[in-house]
């Protein structure tokens, strides 16, 4: 058990480094790498609190399950309306007129 937290701390620090280096590229991949150092955290934080307050394992695993379905569900919608607002907004930079351009021919 405690070798797989060690893992999960270990990868969760290495999306947090990955999202800090692609913020200045790519929004959508930010939001993927720090959502799921979010969803890590407070999963875990879920889990340690209901298991130690008794709840049996197999309802913990199932609330652990659940937050971790519910956070890539959420992540995938924030990522992909990202996607589809910076992808919107390079459209209308491109149609857009530009500032002192003469209509005249």
């Amino acid at each position: 058990m405690t070798v797989a937290l060690v893992l999960l701390a270990a990868v969760m620090v290495w999306r947090a480094e990955l999202g800090r280096r692609a913020r200045a590229t790519d929004r959508r991949r930010v939001i993927e790498h720090v959502g799921f150092t979010t969803v890590g955290l407070i999963d875990a934080f879920v889990v340690v609190t209901i298991f130690n307050r008794g709840v049996p394992g197999w309802l913990t695993a199932a609330i652990a399950v659940g937050i971790a379905v519910a956070g890539h569900l959420a992540i995938h919608a924030v990522s992909s309306r990202s996607s589809a607002t910076a992808t919107d907004r390079v459209e209308r930079q491109h149609a857009a007129p530009s500032i002192g351009a003469s209509s005249r021919g």
